[in-house]
């Protein structure tokens, strides 16, 4: 397998907060007007789900989607749900 020219894409850094949220697409709208958020991308699934949504604060990316908890058995959820997962990018090779 060939080496990426690059372990962090570009526009990122070498960690990436990931936001699972009940309602993303309000989150965007707060963390627009609260944090000066710019909203880079966001994908809808057929039942309205936030599938993936990015948005940048600063010179950072912070990738987010809806909890869908019929999709995730281990997943907990309570009325006002958000969890929070960190993406490491490394030039290291996972075995």
């Amino acid at each position: 397998m060939a080496k990426a020219k690059r372990a962090v894409p570009e526009g990122y850094h070498t960690v990436t907060p990931t936001l699972v949220q009940d309602d993303t697409a309000k989150a965007i709208e707060w963390y627009k007007r609260g944090l000066g958020a710019e909203e880079l991308t966001r994908a809808v699934g057929a039942d309205g789900k936030m599938m993936h949504a990015e948005i940048r604060v600063g010179d950072s990316r912070i990738t987010m989607n809806d909890a869908m908890i019929e999709r995730c058995s281990h997943c907990l959820h309570s009325s006002r749900f958000t969890k929070g997962d960190y993406f490491f990018e490394s030039n290291e090779r996972q075995t």
